[in-house]
């Protein structure tokens, strides 16, 4: 085991190798300049601080490191406090019209899967619309709410405000994104100077090269404790196509936007916790079979990564010869948006979780295959 294997086996919330870490912490000597670059880069110092408690090792780390897990910690609690407190309004506001919304992403995550609210970190809540019919009325909730469909621009100093999105840009919104635009206000926490809504009718974009069956979402929904979320198997093929939607684009690593642990944990967690029916997985891919390759290429760096056996149960079931094949090129589709992929990546981005230079390497990589595309001739 490595500091970056270990890293992986601290996240776990669930069958963690408690043995394995502490015999890792007492023979080895940890590099604690990358250690906080991983807890930075992926996202996950608020998951390691509470296991680091939980486990009763914090006397393994110096003052200075638990303070700056503690950090993560309460900041994540405190915004986390702030959105489902706005997440509840919405919703309430919602069931008085009799308007339908399933929650999607981490706020479902942080409802139905984790233990402890300053588990699972967010930046945003995401919610699909039952009926686009309904879209006026849900505006309405918003606009009562304080909300506006907006950007937030840094002035400097502390200070911020709000640009309106023009009329163009939410309908590129809904053409290609398949969404209304952010909905947002201020809150009153300088931590979290922004509170953001994303409200969706499709799950996907015009650029993916796979859909959902949104009334088979709607149809097989969970209802708990009042609230609608996806069912066990929607919940994770949302997450896996998610996943896929930003560690497939040599654009997305370019900009920092890849996918890092805190996502593959997710899925790992839910794997491990979720009652997940292969029949069912088998009757959603009958209805949309191009969501396979997505779901495998998710669950393949989750068992990578994770050493997941219930995502290797899914992929022995699952994966075929074509599929597999497929996977050893993952194409970037945000170069171009008629989805003519030329541009392919080497390595699987499992293998490139704890590179800090694949974005250079993703640079390089676009640049080369722009030049010898017939693009250029």
């Amino acid at each position: 085991m490595n500091q970056n294997q270990f890293i992986v086996e601290l996240t776990k919330l669930s069958n963690r190798n408690d043995v394995t870490i502490i015999q890792y912490l007492k023979e080895n000597k940890l590099n604690w300049a990358d250690f906080l670059e991983t807890v930075v880069y992926h996202k996950i110092g608020n998951v390691l601080y509470l296991n680091i408690l939980n486990m009763n090792i914090r006397f393994f780390f110096p003052d200075y490191i638990m303070l700056i897990l503690k950090n993560f910690y309460k900041n994540a609690l405190n915004r986390n406090q702030i959105l489902e407190a706005e997440w509840n309004k919405i919703i309430e506001e919602a069931k008085s019209k009799h308007i339908d919304l399933i929650t999607l992403k981490g706020q479902a995550l942080k409802k139905r899967l984790y233990k402890f609210s300053g588990i699972r970190t967010y930046a945003d809540i995401d919610l699909l619309l039952f009926n686009k019919e309904d879209f006026q009325n849900v505006d309405s909730i918003f606009r009562k709410c304080g909300y506006t469909q907006g950007e937030l621009e840094d002035l400097g100093n502390g200070k911020y405000k709000i640009n309106e999105i023009s009329d163009g840009r939410l309908q590129g919104y809904a053409t290609e994104l398949k969404h209304y635009g952010e909905y947002v206000k201020f809150s009153n926490n300088h931590e979290m100077p922004l509170v953001s809504f994303d409200l969706h009718y499709r799950l996907t974009t015009e650029f993916d090269d796979y859909e959902f069956d949104i009334e088979d979402i709607k149809k097989t929904a969970i209802k708990k404790d009042g609230f609608y979320y996806m069912s066990n198997e929607y919940q994770l093929l949302h997450l896996c196509t998610h996943l896929y939607w930003h560690t497939r684009s040599i654009r997305e690593f370019i900009a920092h936007r890849d996918n890092n642990l805190k996502d593959y944990l997710d899925i790992y967690e839910l794997l491990e916790n979720f009652d997940i029916k292969s029949k069912e997985l088998q009757r959603i891919f009958k209805l949309e079979s191009s969501i396979l390759l997505p779901v495998c290429y998710a669950l393949s760096n989750v068992f990578n990564i994770y050493n997941s056996q219930k995502a290797k149960e899914l992929l022995d079931i699952f994966l075929t010869k074509e599929i597999s094949n497929e996977l050893a090129g993952i194409g970037d589709r945000w170069i171009l948006k008629n989805n003519n992929n030329f541009a392919y990546w080497n390595n699987q981005p499992s293998e490139l979780v704890f590179d800090y230079r694949k974005h250079e390497f993703a640079l390089k990589m676009m640049y080369k295959n722009i030049l010898d595309s017939d693009l250029i001739n």
